[in-house]
C-alpha cells in the first residue's frame, strides 16, 4: 500500500516518515490525500499527539490508517479525543502465486493509458466518491507510474453510448519489490452502482492477478471494503486480519 500511495505522493504534497511514523499531506480535501499510513509501534501518547496536531494544523480532512497489533486501543482513544471518527474495517486478504487458477471468462477489460487520464478521472469521482481534485491525482499518479520501484496496470470495462465512452469499472495493479521477491497489490476496484453484480470486478481481479502472477509476483495483496470481501474470497483470497479507517472532518 505504501507504493502506490507515495506514487500519488509524487504528483502533490510530502511524504514523510519518522521514527516509525509514515504520513502524506498533500493539502487537497480529501481524508485520503491527507493520510497516516503507519503510526509507529510501540509510540507513546505525546509521539502519537504530536502528530495529530500535525496533521490537523492545515484544518482539512484527514484519514489514518490503523493496523492490527499496533497500540490500536491506544491510537483509537487518542483519535476519538481529537474528533476523528471511525470510519470502516478494512480486511487484509492475500493470494500465493502457486494458488492462482487463471479462469476463462467472457468479459472484454482494457488497458489504460495517460491518454484516458479524464475517463478515468471522472470514473473515480462516481464510483469511489471521492472529490476531483484527489481522483485527477490518483488517476495521473496510476496512469503516467512515474515510481522507479514499482509497475502499475490499470484495467477498465468500457461501455460506450451516444456521448462517447465511459468507464463502468476498474482496477489498478501495482508490482513491486518485497522481502523475499516481488510483490503485488491490488488497489481501487470498484463497479458503478447500476452496473454491479454482472462480473466485471470478478474478471479485473482476474485480469490483474494474472498480469501480476506473470510478471513474477510471489504473492498478492488488497485491502479489502466489506463489500468487495467476499468476491476476493470466492477467488482464492484468504484473510489474515483487518485494519480500521478514521478519518477527521474539519
Amino acid at each position: 500500500m505504501q507504493k502506490a500511495l507515495q506514487a500519488q505522493a509524487m504528483e502533490v504534497g510530502l511524504w514523510q516518515e519518522h521514527d516509525g511514523f509514515v504520513w502524506w499531506q498533500s493539502g487537497l480535501a480529501a481524508t485520503g490525500a491527507n493520510l497516516v499510513v503507519e503510526s509507529g509501534n510501540g509510540s507513546n501518547v505525546q509521539q502519537i499527539q504530536r502528530l495529530v496536531d500535525l496533521m490537523l494544523w492545515p484544518q482539512k480532512p484527514v484519514g489514518w490508517l490503523i493496523w492490527p497489533g499496533r497500540q490500536m486501543k491506544l491510537i483509537k482513544n487518542i483519535l476519538a479525543a481529537n474528533k476523528f471518527h471511525y470510519c470502516e474495517t478494512l480486511s487484509l486478504l492475500s493470494m500465493a502465486a502457486a494458488s492462482f487458477v487463471p479462469r476463462q471468462m467472457s468479459i472484454k477489460t482494457t488497458l489504460l493509458n495517460i491518454s484516458n487520464q479524464t475517463l478515468f478521472c471522472d470514473f473515480l469521482t462516481i464510483c469511489h466518491q471521492i472529490p476531483k481534485c484527489y481522483a485527477n491525482v490518483v488517476s495521473r499518479a496510476f496512469l503516467l507510474n512515474l515510481s522507479s520501484e514499482i509497475k502499475m496496470q490499470t484495467w477498465a470495462v468500457l461501455q460506450k453510448d451516444n456521448s462517447g465512452s465511459h468507464i463502468i469499472a476498474s482496477i489498478t495493479a501495482c508490482l513491486m519489490p518485497g522481502r523475499f521477491g516481488p510483490i503485488g497489490g491490488l488497489f481501487w476496484l470498484g463497479t458503478v452502482e447500476k452496473h454491479r453484480s454482472k462480473g466485471y470486478a470478478s474478471q479485473l481481479v482476474v485480469d490483474a492477478n494474472e498480469w501480476l502472477i506473470t510478471n513474477g509476483a510471489i504473492k498478492v495483496f488488497v485491502q479489502s471494503t466489506a463489500r468487495a470481501h467476499s468476491l476476493y474470497k470466492s477467488l482464492g483470497f484468504m484473510q489474515n486480519g483487518s485494519m480500521e479507517f478514521w478519518g477527521y472532518s474539519p
